[in-house]
């Protein structure tokens, strides 16, 4: 028996959107998404009853992105996770935060390391 069209995961998607809008959205980003559903729900993100909808706690792993409100918004929605699940309960959370600030360059890795004007091999200039 062909396993071709069984569905293998799904990926569901909460935001203060109308949810017929976002499907139609992501199917025009995405295309055809061969054995992964994608369900979306209308709901705050940052209110536990909205996160409820998509049952966070049987989820493989959830994922927080950013929105208008940044670093801010993520936060209050794990703090709404949190309240939903309980510390230390559910599945692994992977959150991404924007920061369009421009880098200072003493921030930057290799600044920081005093490589920033060192060739890749050998002494630093002098």
């Amino acid at each position: 028996m062909s396993q071709a069209g069984r569905v293998r995961g799904a990926v569901a998607v909460l935001a203060d959107r109308d949810s017929a809008v976002m499907a139609s959205e992501l199917n025009a980003t995405l295309g055809v998404t061969r054995g992964v559903r994608v369900v979306c729900r209308t709901g705050e993100p940052t209110d536990p009853a909205a996160l409820a909808l998509l049952t966070p706690a049987a989820a493989h792993c959830v994922l927080v992105l950013p929105g208008d409100d940044a670093a801010a918004e993520v936060v209050r929605v794990l703090l709404a996770l949190q309240a939903l699940l309980g510390a230390g309960a559910g599945p692994p959370v992977v959150a991404a935060v924007r920061d369009e600030r421009p880098a200072r360059r003493d921030m930057l890795p290799e600044a920081r390391r005093g490589t920033e004007d060192r060739p890749a091999c050998g002494p630093a200039p002098e």
